[in-house]
């Protein structure tokens, strides 16, 4: 999973922010980038907000959508086209860097803070999951959604034929940033909806109370996010994403 290195916490606050800005997204100058306690990336309040203020807007133009994963992938389900396209995109930016050049597609400066390493079970080797006794209950669960994930990166490898240099471990690291970051959205051309990537609202943690204190959506323009109870700063902003159980959220 090297090929997209994380940047540095200012280069992401900066780079990203000015990358997302001159391509029309609204990010309150209130809100920073920083680490939570247990030093997960994360969202914060750099002063207080009132109710109702937006906190960010990011246009469409923005989104990382399965449509850019070209190929022959156009009956592959939505997500397989979304890791393509992750996987296509982030490949020529490490060749790039690599070589010494600046990578310069349209996505590389989102693709540059993604995460390095993705650490959940479907990472781990069989002797750390059984180490673990409270995890036992998840192991048929695991087994089946990797068998369902190897029979994937087989289509993926036979759709898309310039990436069969793609290791497991690289496939399994973007189906990871796809399922952990992507948000349901409708296509503009039809009513199915498909897996999109929003650059910066991803930086945004879970809690199950956030529905309470934030709301979003998305609109023919783009997405919103609004705050929707006055938070002092030094608040992390925070979204829920559904009622998810535990062991959904640590798959």
């Amino acid at each position: 999973a090297g090929a997209l290195k994380a940047l540095a916490q200012t280069d992401v606050a900066s780079e990203l922010l000015v990358w997302l800005r001159a391509r029309g997204a609204a990010i309150s100058p209130k809100i920073g980038v920083g680490a939570g306690p247990s030093g997960e990336r994360g969202l914060f309040l750099q002063a207080a907000v009132e109710a109702g203020e937006v906190a960010i807007s990011v246009p469409r133009r923005c989104f990382v959508t399965p449509g850019g994963a070209g190929g022959s992938g156009a009956s592959v389900e939505p997500q397989l086209r979304l890791v393509a396209r992750l996987l296509r995109e982030g490949a020529r930016d490490a060749c790039l860097r690599g070589a010494g050049g600046v990578a310069d597609g349209e996505f590389s400066t989102y693709y540059a803070t993604l995460p390095e390493d993705i650490d959940t079970p479907l990472h781990w080797d069989l002797g750390a999951l059984m180490e673990l006794a409270e995890h036992h209950r998840l192991l048929p669960t695991l087994a089946q959604k990797r068998r369902r994930l190897e029979a994937q990166y087989r289509q993926l490898l036979e759709e898309w034929p310039d990436l069969l240099g793609v290791s497991w471990e690289h496939f399994l690291w973007a189906f990871s940033v796809t399922n952990s970051r992507s948000f349901s959205v409708k296509r503009d051309d039809a009513s199915e909806r498909e897996p999109c990537l929003v650059p910066f609202v991803d930086l945004c943690n879970h809690s199950p109370l956030a529905a309470a204190s934030t709301s979003y959506c998305f609109t023919s323009e783009g997405f919103e996010l609004r705050c929707d109870v006055a938070a002092d700063a030094g608040s992390e902003l925070l979204i829920t994403y559904g009622p998810l159980s535990n062991d959904e959220l640590l798959m």
